[in-house]
């Protein structure tokens, strides 16, 4: 299982000395188990919004192809920098099987590794042999993305959502929420998205609306299943939330980081 990345921008050699440095650095975590290492050069950089940057490492040089579980994170470790940067995996594992990379969003914040990502930061190439999203859904799969921003700037990955949704509209549906935006400042987004779009919180009729539609003709068998990511506060709200519609807890899954 991934565990620490060490990520640099550059494409020499990394010294063995620094690399069982690197090793022997604290994780994020005590959580006991198993976990790979893996050296990473930094591809590509991509904004995705004003204060959201997507950057892609190769993990081509990896002593071994490293693997990961879906809502996972990493421990990410920066040459001559003793902080290390826990950040979550936002590309699929076939990805990584595949291409030998895997994506991480990485939101501006003063702590050092997100702040050296935001102004430090240089990608081998430049961004522009962005892959395609996967489009395929499995028989009778189904899901509803209910997306909250405070502002329309600040949706990451809308794009690629949109295209998710225009390709396989039987299988996934989108409502955006902005919460903290002018009338003004939503224009170009409402352009662009009006059908999805909604000028206020996620509510529990929002909640409760988007779980039966997906648990009609469902088996007990194939329950929906709930993904919530957020602050802590919105998560916390939307897991009472659900748990007040009747979800198990077992159902609901989240990343409980703090």
């Amino acid at each position: 299982m991934l565990k620490r990345i060490l990520a640099t921008t550059s494409g020499g050699q990394v010294r063995s000395a620094f690399w069982q440095a690197i090793q022997a650095l604290p994780c994020t975590t005590n959580a006991k188990g198993s976990f790979d290492s893996a050296l990473a050069f930094i591809k590509e950089i991509e904004s995705e919004t004003p204060t959201v940057r997507r950057l892609t490492l190769d993990c081509k040089e990896a002593s071994a192809t490293p693997i990961f579980k879906p809502g996972q994170w990493i421990d990410f470790h920066i040459p001559g920098m003793n902080e290390i940067g826990g950040f979550s995996i936002t590309s699929s594992p076939q990805q990584l099987a595949d291409h030998n990379t895997l994506d991480l969003a990485i939101k501006e914040a003063g702590y050092p590794p997100a702040r050296w990502v935001h102004e430090q930061a240089q990608g081998l190439a430049s961004a522009g042999n962005e892959q395609e999203a996967d489009t395929a859904a499995g028989p009778g799969l189904k899901a509803t993305l209910l997306y909250s921003a405070a502002s329309p700037n600040e949706f990451a990955f809308l794009s690629k959502l949109s295209q998710l949704v225009a390709s396989t509209p039987s299988s996934l549906s989108m409502r955006l929420f902005v919460t903290g935006s002018s009338q003004e400042a939503q224009s170009s987004l409402l352009a662009q998205h009006c059908k999805f779009l909604q000028r206020r919180r996620i509510a529990v009729q929002d909640l409760e609306a988007a779980w039966t539609g997906l648990r009609m003709g469902c088996t007990q068998e194939q329950r929906p299943l709930a993904f919530v990511c957020g602050p802590p506060g919105m998560t916390e709200a939307v897991n009472r939330c659900l748990l007040g519609l009747g979800l198990d807890a077992k159902d609901i899954r989240f990343e409980k980081w703090w």
